[in-house]
């Protein structure tokens, strides 16, 4: 018993111990994907630009980053259409945070969300590690059993995370000067030039052109078996609903309209294009209690080739076909005429 006793005292006090380091150590400048963080700061400021012209905002993950040319299509349809898509393991709090900051009275968002954002769950490592990393007034306004459990989303790897950075501190404080870059809103924005040539493709902000689409998406290396079928039916958790209901009524006050549209899907043999109707019907008729949705899947299907290195990102051939697409669906919904709402 005097054994059994010792142990779940260690235990206890191991675990006091653990996370009173990992909470005393955070936030802190971890490995993180700091370049979403300058993607935000520059498609705001993008958006703001545009703050006294009624415009629309495409909310996203990474797909609309990738698959829509908002310069193009803000020439063909002659109002301002910023591309806010940014990183589909975002929060979908986060993004539609980001759309709500993006947007003024007489603009309209659509929401043009990754499918694993309807089904959202508790926050996930990577949410966690980057909030971390360079969100930390979020950090610091969670409260105790939120920062517990982002501790436990990241695992043990976020106390070794946090004594890497401090030991980079001292052997290379360099790298750590340049994730604290990512604080200084005006420098990023000194940086950004969207009329730089791109000369290599690379996951960054600076890649960005004058409207928030991502540059030199040529070519494709995309060749995994897709993960996803348009066949499938759309899942919506109740944290989901709640999130997207919430910002509706939210917008809706604030006299911005919003509507929801599909992703690219990579075509495959064996579609039932009868399943893909009816999953598109089903879609449309479960968020019209919320807003209305602007596209079918069954025009969202792509051939392998036009996408780029993922099933979500579409290379420049793919995107211009879809940016058509996109155009047609904007202007059947009513939405230009105001008639969507």
């Amino acid at each position: 018993m005097k054994y059994i006793t010792i142990l779940i005292a260690s235990t206890i006090l191991t675990g006091v111990l653990y996370y009173s380091a990992v909470l005393l150590l955070s936030p802190a400048r971890i490995s993180a994907e700091y370049w979403v963080r300058e993607a935000i700061v520059i498609k705001l400021d993008i958006a703001k630009k545009y703050s006294k012209r009624h415009k629309i905002v495409i909310a996203s993950g990474s797909s609309a980053l990738f698959g829509i040319d908002t310069q193009n299509l803000t020439k063909r349809l002659s109002m301002p259409v910023i591309n806010l898509g940014l990183h589909a393991a975002l929060s979908l709090e986060k993004i539609l945070d980001v759309a709500d900051k993006a947007t003024n009275s007489g603009d309209t968002i659509i929401l043009q969300l990754e499918v694993p954002k309807y089904n959202e769950g508790p926050i996930t490592a990577w949410q966690a590690r980057n909030i971390i990393a360079w969100e930390p007034k979020v950090w610091n306004d969670f409260t105790l059993p939120q920062r517990i459990e982002a501790i436990n989303a990241v695992g043990l790897k976020v106390f070794l995370y946090l004594i890497h950075e401090r030991i980079t501190s001292i052997l290379n404080p360099k790298l750590l000067a340049e994730r604290a870059f990512v604080f200084n809103e005006n420098d990023i924005l000194k940086k950004f030039n969207p009329n730089i040539e791109v000369k290599k493709f690379a996951y960054s902000a600076y890649n960005l052109d004058s409207f928030g689409s991502m540059r030199d998406t040529n070519g494709s290396s995309y060749t995994g078996l897709p993960k996803r079928s348009p066949e499938d039916n759309i899942l919506m958790s109740k944290k989901s609903l709640q999130l997207l209901t919430d910002f509706v009524n939210k917008m809706r006050i604030k006299g911005v309209k919003v509507c929801f549209a599909h992703n690219p899907y990579v075509k495959f043999k064996g579609f039932d294009m009868s399943s893909i109707m009816l999953s598109s019907d089903k879609f449309r008729k479960d968020l019209a209690k919320i807003a209305p949705v602007i596209d079918d899947k069954q025009d969202l299907i792509f051939d392998r080739k036009y996408f780029f290195d993922t099933e979500y990102h579409l290379n420049s051939e793919g995107r211009e076909l879809n940016t058509t697409r996109f155009e047609s669906a904007i202007r059947k919904s009513g939405l230009l005429s105001g008639s969507l709402l």
